[in-house]
């Protein structure tokens, strides 16, 4: 690998997830769920676990932005983006540069 005095590497913090399955309604057996973690897969047993597992998820999802909230905000972004491009691209036209300094201006 090629490397240069001026490249530098610097540590990242990355976000891992740990996704899990929560089987409560079983009809022959005991409820249980898979965690599925980034070094291997795990399953829990215990009642008090499981019930544990399952108020997390509950309240994820009562956190989470889902249905018409979802499209609600989603559009809401997505015109902010739209229209603050949509300015940036005038500005530049106009000969001027994303910060409002002219691009050939002389001192």
């Amino acid at each position: 690998m090629w490397r240069s005095a001026s490249c530098r590497v610097a540590p990242v913090a990355i976000w891992r997830t740990a996704e899990f399955v929560t089987f409560d309604e079983v009809s022959d057996g005991e409820p249980q769920v898979h965690l599925e973690w980034p070094t291997r897969p795990y399953n829990i047993f215990e009642p008090d676990q499981v019930e544990m597992c399952r108020q997390a998820f509950s309240n994820l999802l009562s956190a989470s932005a889902t249905g018409l909230g979802l499209r609600r905000s989603s559009s809401r972004l997505f015109q902010a983006w739209a229209d603050r491009r949509a300015r940036a691209s005038a500005v530049r036209r106009e000969g001027e540069s994303c910060c409002g300094i002219l691009r050939n201006a002389e001192a």
